[in-house]
């Protein structure tokens, strides 16, 4: 938080100017410095520790952890706002590693895959970046056996090839049945996974969030999730990026509010 003398305004009263997370009031001390910083530090409360959400979708988590992993669902609500209706019917996503402070990173902890399958049948096996054909076994979002993105089921997913990155995800593009590499090389150590595409049966997410990715890490490895979402009305939508990664506590923010209003009752006191 900073806070800045500006001029005295009508009748003596002091203008200050306080910014906290982003947020600038101007405002007399006394009474209305307090109701702002109160105020402020609610929506530090609010932007650090509540679900994101942009105009339309809500993004949310939930997660657990075995035999050292952490496997996350990712959600979307779609409540309306902006004419993107009530379902959720598309994405075009990217997922990607972090540090602590949110920003991307490409060595440590990497997303976990499903490589059991063999999609080509060239003998080789595939990572299943779907949770589900073509890509591999149907995987139920929660699956602890690895990353995926994908809405619905995998009978109604249409994810174009040449739309997920990295390339290759399947060892024989061709299909000669002759393998051009090995997958689990790229995605044996994979930071930044893009996923795209369009689900041609779209459940109501207006009341109940609706799953679209699946990501599994090392335990305490951060990530982020970032670009936009369709609802079943108007054109895709850019979420506002979700991370896991470590942020203040909510006690630290709360403390921070009521430190400055000591700071100011103080002040008040001493003037």
């Amino acid at each position: 938080m900073t806070k800045n003398r500006l001029t005295r305004g009508r009748g003596g009263s002091t203008l200050w100017r306080i910014t906290y997370l982003g947020e600038e009031l101007k405002m007399k001390a006394g009474k209305n410095m307090k109701k702002a910083l109160l105020s402020l530090a609610g929506i530090g409360l609010v932007s650090l520790f509540s679900t994101t959400a942009n105009a339309a979708f809500v993004i949310s988590e939930t997660h657990t952890t075995a035999s050292g992993n952490d496997t996350y669902v990712i959600r979307a609500l779609n409540n309306g706002t902006g004419g993107t209706g009530t379902k959720l019917n598309g994405m075009t996503i990217n997922v990607q590693t972090v540090n602590s402070s949110g920003q991307p990173i490409s060595t440590g902890g990497v997303f976990k895959f499903d490589m059991a399958g063999d999609i080509s049948g060239d003998g080789v096996n595939d990572p299943n970046i779907f949770g589900g054909s073509p890509t591999g076994a149907t995987r139920a979002f929660g699956s602890a056996l690895g990353t995926f993105g994908r809405i619905g089921t995998p009978a109604n997913w249409s994810g174009p090839a040449s739309g997920q990155q990295p390339q290759p995800y399947d060892s024989d593009p061709d299909g000669d049945g002759i393998p051009n590499s090995d997958p689990s090389v790229l995605y044996g150590n994979l930071h930044l996974l893009h996923i795209e595409g369009v689900t041609l049966g779209p459940a109501d997410a207006n009341v109940t969030a609706q799953p679209f990715f699946n990501i599994v890490v090392p335990s305490g490895t951060f990530f982020s999730v970032s670009g936009s979402l369709l609802g079943d009305l108007g054109d895709f939508t850019p979420i506002t990026t979700f991370t896991n990664a470590a942020v203040p506590e909510p006690g630290s923010i709360a403390m921070i509010g009521l430190g400055a209003l000591s700071l100011m009752a103080a002040r008040r006191r001493t003037a």
